[in-house]
């Protein structure tokens, strides 16, 4: 027997199978494709400024572009910006200065005036890495990483993506290194690996790639 529905958009009854009753919403794809579209708005090109029309796929986009060709050249288009460490101008593509909210222009600049050099303690960014490397290596790290993808049932906290996954520190692992390890000697890891912070797992959530590195950026 047909089972009888009403269109969510226009309102008509309709007639479908039994087994299509849970899944059916629409009398037509007339009405669905309407539907779909009861969102969409017109807004510039981010790159040319021609009328782009925004689709319900796209409506959370913070920039959109007519075509692959403005979406590329925005992408590597350069203009002016000052250094947030030493203040002298220099040329950046676009596309960084959309990703990144401080921009140095050098590796110098970065390690001098980044946000590592106010950590007390900071020595080098190499010195630090080396220490970072064996802790993350280390099998007590790896049972913390795996209990906090466990409790969080293997999936990202913030989208709900369940690939590329990395497990991010909410007090970031560099403060900890330099709270119980302001000289970043190698010798002294087996106190950064008995502190409360390290082991703590509700000082670590599952992320995946994309969501990782904007919670890196704020």
């Amino acid at each position: 027997m047909p089972v009888e529905k009403k269109c969510i958009w226009c309102g008509e009854k309709y007639k479908v199978k039994p087994y299509e009753s849970e899944a059916s919403k629409f009398c037509s794809r007339r009405c669905k494709l309407a539907y779909q579209k009861r969102n969409n708005k017109i807004v510039p090109c981010s790159y040319c400024g021609n009328p782009v029309i925004v689709n319900w796929v796209r409506k959370r986009s913070k920039r959109v572009f007519c075509n692959h060709s403005c979406y590329y050249k925005n992408k590597a288009a350069k203009s002016e910006v000052t250094c947030a460490g030493c203040g002298n101008t220099f040329t950046a593509y676009k596309s960084r200065q959309g990703y990144y909210t401080n921009l140095y222009c050098s590796k110098d600049c970065y390690l001098k005036y980044g946000s590592l050099s106010t950590t007390p303690g900071y020595i080098t960014n190499e010195k630090y890495e080396k220490v970072r490397q064996r802790l993350c290596s280390h099998a007590q790290y790896l049972k913390w990483r795996m209990k906090v993808l466990e409790r969080d049932e293997y999936k990202c906290i913030k989208c709900g993506k369940e690939e590329f996954l990395r497990v991010h520190h909410v007090k970031e692992l560099y403060r900890i290194v330099y709270k119980y390890n302001p000289s970043l000697s190698l010798d002294k890891l087996s106190i950064i690996l008995e502190s409360p912070e390290f082991n703590d797992i509700s000082n670590g959530i599952t992320l995946c790639n994309s969501c990782h590195t904007k919670e890196h950026r704020k």
